[in-house]
């Protein structure tokens, strides 16, 4: 499999080794930066436990991390952007993978919560949205909440 073929990166792989110099959460107030790269690698490990849960072969799993990986790849030319300002018919294949959803929004809940130095209300509003969105995509995916409850105790 090429990466420039499956992910449909212009310019091959130079770019995705740029990830680490692209920072996140550029308009929220937090104690530590985050890059790209680190949320990538972090998103995909969780993929891997969603998949351990679901039973998923080895060869699904595999094609699920490498879609953790490069989820956010298109970053690299326009720096973090939030999800719904994304242009959906423009975006690679692989950033519609549901398990690699439901993974991006729980690694993004387990950072706000570590890391957010927003006032009390603002942080609570952005962790209820985020938690309606991982229960909404649980219900869509079929999997229970207390099939992943454990991993949530753990990001805390």
């Amino acid at each position: 499999m090429k990466i420039k073929t499956y992910f449909h990166a212009p310019f091959g792989v130079v770019p995705a080794l740029r990830l680490s110099h692209v920072p996140r959460w550029a308009i929220i107030n937090v104690s530590k930066q985050q890059s790209v790269a680190e949320h990538s690698f972090n998103v995909a490990v969780i993929v891997r436990y969603l998949c351990g849960v679901m039973g998923l072969s080895s060869p699904r799993t595999n094609e699920c991390m490498a879609d953790a990986i490069y989820h956010d790849l298109d970053e690299v030319w326009t720096s973090d952007i939030p999800t719904p300002a994304k242009e959906k018919e423009k975006r690679p294949r692989h950033t519609e993978n549901l398990v690699v959803k439901l993974a991006d929004v729980i690694e993004s809940i387990r950072f706000i919560q570590v890391y957010c130095l927003e006032p009390t209300v603002t942080k609570l509003w952005i962790m209820n949205e985020m938690t309606k969105k991982v229960t909404v995509m649980l219900e869509k995916m079929g999997i229970d909440y207390n099939d992943i409850k454990l991993l949530l105790e753990e990001l805390k």
